[in-house]
């Protein structure tokens, strides 16, 4: 097997499928339907010119595919612990606060007004900050209410 050819096509089937998994649009769709196709087509390649190579050459080309697997495990192994410990202390830190703080959990009153292009933001600023978002919504031309 090519281990160019083997590793374009790998690293084209993850693109590919992440585009499908995480983009919820018909053009990354197409975008992620191309890229396994380009994929496959490259590990049709590796096994073409993998035919042609002597026993001692492909030897040499699995090591090398192998020594790329194993980068991408450990990678992906080091990447999933160093997010998990970064998410981990998040939530943690989240959890803290929301111990020593009011949480509102109630329904939603039906007089509020419904209004296109609008947002509603739970938010209790401290009076500095408060300030801070009056100054920045009448600059943007927003225009907002207390409930």
């Amino acid at each position: 097997m090519c281990p160019i050819c083997w590793i374009s096509g790998f690293i084209a089937i993850l693109f590919g499928g992440s585009f499908i998994a995480t983009i919820n649009h018909p053009i990354s769709w197409i975008l992620g339907i191309l890229l396994i196709s380009y994929s496959i087509y490259q590990f049709y390649e590796a096994k073409k010119r993998g035919n042609k190579m002597t026993d001692d050459t492909k030897q040499k080309n699995r090591k090398t595919i192998f020594r790329f697997v194993q980068g991408v495990v450990i990678g992906s192994l080091v990447t999933i612990i160093i997010f998990y410990n970064l998410v981990n202390k998040f939530h943690n830190h989240e959890q803290e606060h929301e111990h020593g703080h009011k949480q509102i959990e109630q329904p939603m009153p039906n007089d509020l007004e419904v209004v296109e292009n609008s947002i509603i933001i739970f938010y209790n600023p401290s009076e500095k900050e408060h300030k801070k978002l009056h100054k920045w919504l009448s600059r943007k031309g927003i225009v907002h209410k207390h409930q």
